[in-house]
């Protein structure tokens, strides 16, 4: 904290997410996405969103129209608008973004990787039901 005790805002769009990312394990020194981290990650963030959807819902078929919605998304959107989406799930839920998947929406190379490894972990967790 500085000096006048105020805050400074940090995002993943500015200097320091890098740092981050490479901190959190999820890039290599030279910025590499390491796709073991980033596969963990989706599983354990696409399983806690699936419950969230389920907690947040009375019956299923409103977590199910969920998932199926941004599984069909992934065929004609980008990324970033995929990941864009799933952010809007957590809005729409009161729910706050977790930490980790907001310092990803700067890196597109994250972007890419945690989007489909989130909705392919969702697609395991809809067939398992």
């Amino acid at each position: 904290m500085n000096s006048e005790n105020t805050q400074i805002i940090h995002s993943p769009f500015d200097d320091s997410a890098k740092a981050r990312q490479y901190r959190m394990g999820l890039i290599s020194i030279d910025g590499a996405p390491d796709n073991n981290a980033i596969a963990v990650l989706a599983h354990v963030y696409a399983g806690l969103f699936y419950d969230n959807l389920c907690d947040y819902f009375e019956d299923m078929e409103h977590t199910e129209n969920i998932c199926s919605r941004l599984s069909e998304m992934r065929k004609s959107v980008s990324s970033q608008k995929l990941l864009l989406a799933i952010c809007m799930q957590y809005d729409m839920m009161q729910k706050q973004l977790p930490e980790p998947i907001w310092w990803i929406v700067g890196n597109s190379a994250l972007v890419e990787l945690f989007a489909g490894e989130f909705l392919d972990c969702l697609r395991t967790l809809q067939k398992a039901v």
